[in-house]
């Protein structure tokens, strides 16, 4: 070599532990000069070549130096395979020194070398059974002008050798391209090429050229950090450096087809499901068409927020390619892990925290600022209003009431809660008899709706923003405490009766800076937008959301293991609360559509609601009186610190004893009563429990066990001083029950019907519940259903059966449900029954029982109910006989005996004897003879037992008309078809 060339050195080549080497060269066996070989110490073996089939043998390698021609010795392993060796090197230990192959004494390789080459990439289309595409990679530079040189190509990979080609002429360097049947194995790496020249295939080649620039092969996301906003969405965006290769449909196209595409999926951080986390927006995986793999693509996150007060900033997010194909090539694409990404969640706003708006009876109002206010008038009130970042509407309004008759003023209290949420409205409405406790839609499933006990229940928006309603009975009126907490997303975002969230002023309905009692005036709603009074038909007509968008957790750990498990909704929170909570239902009160559905199946839906019970008033107050300011003040003071709960709740932050004290001192002086005492309490206990649950600072340290101790002893009111408060919860004393010990359980559920919002009736093909509707139904081990199983006949005569005790499944004060039992099982079923049901009665302690209500089961494929007279009857439709409980289609036959079959215009309640066959006709005549010759024989006993049964009959019949009295409308003898009664068609004969 040339004193001004750049030496090989292998000592960055060869990796530090060694590898082997194929060659179609010799390693030389003579000992180098300086500057030969293409470096300034060409490495040489010491020791002879092994003959082909010798197998694996080791020698010695020379690297000569200053003081000889073999100063360090390298040990290596050969194997002559015939045309070619295997060689295993290891690096020499300084630079430059590479070994020798090819060249003896005589020769030495080309001094030249190209100019600096680089890496691209190109799609190789393969043509044969199934046309497909190669991603392959070359090595570009330009060619010396001598024709007959050959070129090796060095192909590294993340600054590591990865192959070294045969050498090839220019005309075939297209064979020197990196693939994966001669090393390409994996993307998302750097690769880099350099060439060294040679004279001859089997000759040492010259100096190695320039390393090209490192080449990135896969897909890459273009940023390592992102910030977003709590609760608020990122986008990440990525692009390909490489297309993907695909399949072709036909053999003959030239063009990838439009149904290929890569997957791109996200892998979320793992987390329990109260932490607030990282999710995919809409889905975990991003597809890209082949057709648009050089455009940048997106991948939007969303910040889910658990609402606690102290912000889980940092998260690191994955991706992964999935691209399972047929190919090899195809397959590199495949679980390929894209860098780590970091999130970092920023808050810029912190207003919300420890904040709250309130509606405790009668009513005093406080704005999420904290300015309190009386709202002493009747009407329905926009509690709170705001829009979500796509404008869809998020509303509180209460209904508020006359509940204290006998005040020297007016009381007013809140009797109803509607919670809207775009398309959605959760209703609680306690102000009429009929207590209405469920969705009046539920087409966005934007809304979460939990209870705590029968009495305490929340409704969490998307955002995480709650609304808290507690239940309780002032004497014989329902009234409810309201409470709202808000999240980050309402700073500067709510309007009503709680006012924006970062203002003192009073904002009115029209925007505008008002008075209190302008201010509260104006939230006054009319009645085309009362959401607890409008039509169902303009329920479901308001506008749904504007933009569905699902929120997905992508690789979630189930049990131990991390599994591909994606859950996906719409929440935009998790809400965990620090005492177990149940979801309420929404199956059995999402009335609109329940109603719809049954009433495209039957022609008559009544309404079945029977209010028959008189509730029994609380005790009057003994502690009626009046009291001055100072009176009223001590008597307040004394009655909260009773409260074991109340004191250890005055220590925590953002909870205001203060305000609790100036309500109860008002309600004292407003209504000569201290009942109200407790509503005051109880609200700041309520307060207490939400800033527990959220100010996640309180559960460190030592701020840990005043937290657990304060849980520990606060007991929903006080356990009505008729039981123990144990943990938390109450142990009522015996004959007390519910999670307030403030119920007799003596004192039977209010009952006011079953299915009333399908009239009663259940469709025998879903009918695996009844759903009982009511009040005070206590959410315990010993509610109970009891259920007597009936059938009426086509004439219109009930029949009881069995009765049997199951218990209730509870999900609200106002609705439970109760299973059926599986009749197929049940040997007491009677095939002669047109329509079966149950008579059902509820207990809260399996002894005393309400009033009964009906549950009619009926099959609408051939049952029709219909209104006769304001009654409901039942018929049978055309075309359809009922035999043996089932519908049959008229023609139809019975299974396997052809001479059965449905004829309606002979006897719809039994099978018709086919005629018109041979065989059929002397199956009827066999089965006729000889009941006739047993009938003379038998004449006068049934003549006395006839007369037996008309005496028993007679009795029944007296029976039968006595117990119809009572019996709410149900059908009597009026069975009907839409044409004819069923009477004459069995007095037709054929």
């Amino acid at each position: 070599m040339r004193r001004n060339d750049s030496p090989l050195c292998d000592k960055y080549l060869i990796p530090q532990k060694g590898a082997w080497y194929k060659s179609w060269e010799d390693l030389v066996t003579n000992a180098t000069h300086p500057f030969s070989c293409g470096t300034e110490m060409g490495i040489w073996m010491n020791g002879s070549i092994p003959l082909q089939g010798e197998g694996v043998v080791e020698r010695q390698a020379c690297v000569p130096g200053m003081m000889s021609d073999c100063d360090f010795v390298i040990k290596i392993l050969v194997e002559n395979c015939g045309k070619h060796k295997m060689y295993f090197l290891k690096p020499p230990s300084l630079c430059p020194a590479a070994y020798c192959f090819g060249y003896g004494e005589k020769e030495s390789p080309p001094s030249v070398t190209v100019e600096r080459p680089t890496v691209t990439y190109f799609m190789k289309i393969i043509q044969g059974f199934r046309t497909y595409e190669e991603l392959q990679f070359s090595c570009i530079f330009t060619p010396l002008n001598d024709s007959t040189l050959f070129y090796q190509i060095y192909w590294y990979i993340n600054g590591q050798l990865l192959l070294i080609t045969d050498p090839k002429q220019w005309n075939e360097i297209a064979e020197t391209n990196l693939t994966t049947t001669n090393g390409l194995t994996a993307l998302n790496v750097k690769f880099a090429c350099s060439v060294s020249v040679k004279r001859k295939p089997n000759q040492q080649g010259g100096p190695l050229s320039e390393i090209s620039n490192l080449f990135f092969a896969g897909i890459q996301a273009t940023l390592e950090k992102k910030k977003m906003v709590r609760g608020g969405m990122g986008i990440i965006h990525f692009v390909l450096s490489v297309p993907f290769p695909c399949i072709f449909e036909n053999v003959q196209d030239s063009s990838p087809p439009e149904s290929c595409f890569l997957s791109v999926e996200l892998l979320t951080p793992t987390s329990n499901d109260c932490e607030s986390k990282i999710a995919a927006v809409q889905s975990c995986a991003y597809h890209i068409k082949r057709t648009t793999w050089n455009k940048n693509h997106s991948f939007t996150i969303q910040h889910i927020d658990n609402g606690g007060y102290e912000l889980l900033r940092d998260y690191t997010i994955r991706y992964r390619t999935n691209f399972q194909n047929m190919t090899r090539n195809m397959l590199l694409w495949n679980n390929i892990d894209l860098p780590e990404i970091k999130v970092y969640v920023e808050e810029p706003a912190t207003l919300w925290k420890g904040l709250s708006c309130y509606a405790h009876s009668d009513p005093h109002m406080r704005t999420f600022e904290n300015q309190k206010y009386d709202n002493q008038n009747p009407g329905t009130y926009t509690m709170y209003y705001s829009n979500d970042t796509n404008g869809n509407t998020m509303e509180v309004q209460t209904k508020v009431t006359r509940c204290n008759y006998g005040a020297p003023h007016q009381v007013f209290c809140v009797c109803a809660l509607a919670v809207r949420a775009a398309g959605d409205v959760f209703l609680i409405d306690r102000c009429t008899r009929r207590k209405r406790f469920g969705y009046r839609s539920c087409k966005d499933g934007l809304l979460d709706v939990w209870k705590s006990d029968e009495f305490n229940y929340k409704i969490v928006y998307p955002s995480g923003t709650t609304v808290k309603a507690r239940l309780w009975i002032y004497e014989n009126i329902d009234v409810m405490e309201i409470e709202i907490f808000p999240t980050s997303s309402d700073v500067q975002n709510t309007q009503g009766l709680c006012n924006k969230l970062g203002s003192k002023n009073f904002y009115a309905r029209n925007g505008k800076i008002s008075t209190i009692a302008d201010f509260a005036k104006s939230w006054i709603v009319d009645d085309s937008e009362n959401l607890i009074s409008m039509s169902d038909k303009k329920v479901m007509s308001l506008k749904s959301q504007k933009r569905t968008a699902y929120f997905c957790t992508c690789n979630k750990t189930n049990g131990t293991k991390s599994s591909n498990i994606t859950i996906c909704d719409k929440k935009m929170s998790v809400s965990c609360d620090l005492k177990k909570q149940v979801e309420v239902s929404s199956k059995s009160t999402c009335s609109v559509r329940s109603k719809r559905s049954v009433s495209s199946k039957f022609s008559f839906v009544p309404d079945n609601t029977q209010y028959s019970f008189e509730r029994k008033k609380r005790s009057k107050d003994t502690n009626n009186m009046q009291m001055t300011p100072g009176q009223a003040r001590d008597f307040c003071n004394t009655f909260m610190n009773k409260s074991e709960a109340f004191k250890a709740c005055s220590i925590i932050p953002s909870v205001r004893p203060e305000d609790a004290i100036d309500d109860c001192i008002l309600d004292v002086q407003l209504t000569n009563s201290t009942i109200w005492a407790e509503v005051s309490r109880e609200g700041l206990k309520s307060i207490c429990a939400k800033e527990l649950n959220q100010n996640n600072t309180l559960w460190r340290s030592k701020a840990k066990n005043v937290a657990h101790q304060i849980m520990t002893i606060m007991c929903p009111n006080e356990c009505s001083f008729n039981g123990e408060c144990d943990n938390g919860t109450c142990t009522c004393y015996h004959g007390f029950g519910a999670a307030d010990c403030s119920r007799r359980l003596s004192d039977p559920p209010d009952v006011i019907g079953v299915n009333i919002d399908n009239g009663g009736i259940c469709e025998k093909s879903d009918c695996s519940n009844a759903i009982i509707s009511g009040d005070m139904f206590l959410d315990i081990s010993s509610l109970t259903c009891k259920m007597t199983h009936f059938g009426v006949s086509k004439n219109g005569i009930f029949n009881f059966h069995e009765s049997y005790l199951v218990s209730g499944a509870h999900n609200t004060i106002s609705d439970i449900q109760c299973p059926l039992p599986n009749l197929r099982l049940r040997r007491s079923v009677d095939q002669n029954d047109f329509v079966s049901g149950y008579k059902i009665a509820i207990s809260n302690n399996a002894e005393d029982f309400s009033s009964t209500h009906f549950l009619y089961i009926l099959d609408s494929v051939c049952q029709d109910t219909l209104n006769i007279s304001g009654q409901l009857k039942f018929a049978l439709k055309d075309d359809f006989c009922f035999i043996n409980g089932r519908c049959v289609q008229s023609g139809s036959q019975d299974g396997s005996n052809s001479c059965n079959y449905c004829n309606v215009k002979f006897n719809a309640f039994d099978w018709s004897l086919k005629m018109d066959t041979e065989e059929c006709k002397k199956n009827t005549v066999t089965t006729t003879i000889w009941p006739i010759c047993v009938a003379f024989a038998l004449f006068a006993i049934i003549v006395m037992a006839a007369l037996v049964i008309v005496w028993i009959n007679k009795r029944k019949e007296s029976c039968h008309r006595k117990f119809q009295i009572v019996m709410p409308p149900t059908p009597n003898s009026y069975f009907t078809s839409s044409n004819k009664k069923f009477t004459n068609y069995l007095m037709k004969k054929k």
